[in-house]
């Protein structure tokens, strides 16, 4: 591994382009009526147990005794929505589906008053607005979207126990009272939610809800939430045992909230000692409570695959292994638990995501090789996510779970540190029964053959301990280090050291076939040039 300046390595797993979070809708304009401009404003009143009141109001004036329309996004369960026309009257709305799993299009078409004005209220309830686990919480608003031709506000109306630390965006003002914290915003089509973390000052509330090998550490208000999640690990595991062949236990689960904008696209994490050789706790996004089911689910399966992994000696390094089968193997896992069918849309919405981005690859997966924790090789991780799953999906596809089966097994035979991915791809290749190595290559590995290495080693032996070579001083301690470097695992380097080896040795070896030739060649020119000196003497003169 190379040298780390932080104690702590992360191994998360990131859903960067998962629309939910950053969501700017394209507009689909429509030819008649004409497009009303006017104002739309949001009132969101957030109470303590984090639901909120939502109240968006549109309201056009100046307006001729003709038809408009416009439209915005509104939740895709519109039960219990209440959306009536305030001034003016309503002539027709539709619902369109859009991209964004829980939003719909309503598009709206109306009459002005005498007056040449219109007013519309639409008003919901939504649960998860704010998401808390004392000290720290997050309110995320519902997509903000609605026709450019209209101006926007929106005003976020906090318990006063809330103290707010980042906001996106950057809020027109701030207002607190004793009970309150009110903030207010004017919105453009760039601004597709507002985001405000925050402390508060509550003491928490924390239970654990135990069921080993796992424990789940949560806030009471979140109980009936881990309560779901803790069926998904227990119904995951035997699985997962059968699979791996190993027992784990103390794996502790906890929710965060995250801190700032980028913790928005980490689905979840778990730590990595690399001074201990330990995982930490798994650690799960709370704000994944409001993605599509089937998501922090396979999430959950994701994260704890990090865990097997570690016990199973694949080192973290080896990233594009721990993440390709994480995601390969918690999306498989919870679609064979998911029976009735509950988290389909949200394990497909996340394969179809995946293929899509392995398709961008076009079949080169080089840059996977460089993958380290903390490292990108690339600009867009979410394709090396993809890439890595498209590589054991494509696997599994073709030799079934069992695949795996044989690989964990063979992995737990040997029972040392896997950081190479010359040794995975080489027990991955037993486990198929069948050489992978040229597969690899041609998605653009550079990687030695393990059974090349193997019989150089063998090859070379006797060449690097020929004592009559002048060079074995140097030849064999580096064969010895390449030695050394096989039993931990770490092919590449072997192959490195055993090559410069065998040259020094070979190089020892020329020495010694050659000195014969160069020794009697010296003596036919020593002769020759005394010969020479002789003839040349002159008469007298002892040569």
């Amino acid at each position: 591994m190379p040298q780390l300046k932080v104690k702590i390595i992360i191994l998360q797993i990131c859903l960067i382009s998962l629309t939910l979070i950053n969501a700017t809708p394209t507009a689909h304009g429509v030819g008649s009526p004409e497009e009303a401009s006017g104002l739309y404003y949001y009132e969101i009143e957030v109470f303590d147990n984090g639901t909120s009141l939502i109240k968006i109001s549109f309201e056009a004036r100046g307006l001729r005794p003709r038809e408009y329309f416009s439209w915005l996004f509104v939740p895709v369960n519109l039960t219990g929505t209440l959306i009536y026309p305030l001034s003016g009257s309503l002539v027709n709305a539709s619902l369109t589906s859009s991209e964004y799993y829980f939003y719909s299009r309503y598009e709206f078409i109306f009459l002005p008053n005498e007056s040449g004005m219109f007013a519309l209220l639409i008003k919901y309830r939504m649960n998860y607005s704010a998401l808390i686990i004392e000290p720290k919480g997050v309110f995320v608003s519902p997509l903000i979207y609605f026709s450019p031709r209209s101006n926007g506000k929106a005003t976020v109306t906090l318990p006063g126990f809330v103290d707010p630390t980042y906001y996106e965006p950057t809020p027109d003002s701030i207002e607190r009272l004793k009970d309150l914290v009110i903030i207010r915003y004017t919105l453009t089509p760039s601004i597709p939610r507002i985001y405000i973390t925050f402390n508060v000052d509550i003491k928490p509330n924390m239970i654990n809800l135990s069921f080993p090998p796992f424990m789940i550490i949560t806030p009471s208000r979140y109980k009936a939430e881990a309560t779901s999640l803790a069926r998904i690990y227990s119904k995951v595991y035997p699985i997962l045992r059968n699979i791996t062949g190993l027992e784990l236990k103390d794996v502790v689960v906890r929710f965060f909230v995250p801190s700032e904008m980028s913790d928005f696209s980490i689905l979840g994490f778990v730590p990595f000692n690399p001074k201990t050789n330990k995982v930490g706790e798994i650690h799960l996004n709370i704000f994944y409570l409001r993605a599509i089911r089937g998501i922090l689910e396979y999430g959950a399966v994701h994260e704890l695959m990090h865990h097997v992994l570690w016990k199973l000696n694949v080192m973290p390094e080896l990233l594009w292994v721990h993440e390709g089968l994480a995601e390969y193997m918690g999306l498989t896992l919870v679609h064979i638990i998911d029976e009735r069918g509950v988290y389909k849309h949200g394990l497909e919405w996340r394969e179809k995501l995946l293929s899509d981005y392995v398709r961008r690859a076009r079949g080169d997966f080089s840059f996977l090789q460089k993958w380290r924790p903390g490292i990108a090789p690339i600009g867009d991780i979410l394709l090396c996510y993809a890439s890595a799953y498209g590589i054991f999906k494509s696997l599994g596809d073709k030799y079934g779970l069992g695949l795996y089966k044989r690989l964990f097994k063979r992995i737990r035979d040997l029972n040392f540190p896997i950081s190479s991915s010359a040794l995975f791809i080489y027990l991955l290749s037993e486990a198929a029964g069948e050489d992978l190595l040229p597969q690899f290559r041609r998605l653009g590995f550079d990687v030695i053959s393990v059974s090349a290495v193997i019989r150089a080693l063998e090859g070379g032996e006797a060449l690097v301990n020929d004592k009559l070579n002048p060079l074995s001083f140097i030849a064999l301690p580096l064969y010895h280090e390449a030695l050394a470097l096989v039993e931990k695992g770490l092919y590449e380097r072997a192959y490195t050291k055993l090559s410069l080896a065998l040259a020094v040795a070979l190089l020892g070896r020329a020495v010694i076939l050659l000195a014969p030739t160069y020794i009697l060649t010296s003596l036919v020119a020593l002769t020759i040039a005394r010969n020479k000196l002789t003839k040349q003497t002159p008469k007298g003169l002892k040569a």
